[in-house]
């Protein structure tokens, strides 16, 4: 199978797994992705103080060079909780698959945990030591949201949304985790 097709299978089942979280637990989702993505701003904002964009942009984007598998479950459902149209990522380009011609197909706030954790020497030479500390608690407290969100739906997710979509076409889990019925997809039924 494809990573086209797992992505393709591994949105739908979120968006339905999603939909029929109960009342309790979405108003939890929702909640949680909306701190991942404060925080997430606020990582982008230490990155912004030393113009990480333009170190990124002078070395091409070294560091994205193997992302196929950094856009997980919890990325998705920053997308869904804000109605934000997802990207078409391009798992055929050699490179990471969420790079377009303008760089990154994602704003700052919907990015992968390790896309906005991760810090280059490069940039981090240019890191004051306030800024730097500021940068590791910000991280830190993502670390404890994703943690949070994996505990709320009983699965792990920082493996990437490709990982968790072979583990549900294995039949091993739902793709959320905390839905009433889980049932593999209809392709594993008929087999």
């Amino acid at each position: 199978m494809t990573d086209d097709e797992k992505w393709r299978i591994g949105l739908a089942a979120v968006v339905e797994e999603f939909a029929a979280l109960d009342e309790a637990r979405r108003c939890a989702v929702v909640a949680l992705v909306h701190q991942i993505m404060a925080v997430k701003g606020e990582i982008a904002a230490c990155f912004s103080l030393v113009d990480g964009a333009a170190v990124c942009a002078q070395c091409g984007g070294e560091c994205c060079r193997a992302g196929r598998y950094h856009f997980t479950v919890i990325d998705l459902l920053a997308y869904l909780v804000a109605q934000r149209k997802l990207f078409t990522p391009s798992f055929d380009s050699g490179a990471c698959p969420f790079i377009g011609g303008d760089g990154c197909l994602m704003e700052p706030q919907f990015r992968p945990y390790n896309c906005v954790t991760f810090v280059c020497d490069r940039v981090e030479l240019e890191m004051a030591p306030g800024p730097r500390q500021d940068f590791n608690s910000l991280c830190d407290r993502l670390l404890t949201c994703y943690l949070e969100m994996e505990a709320l739906l009983a699965n792990r997710f920082r493996s990437g949304l490709l990982i968790n979509c072979e583990r549900y076409l294995d039949g091993k889990a739902a793709m959320l985790g905390a839905v009433d019925r889980f049932s593999p997809p209809r392709e594993l039924e008929e087999k």
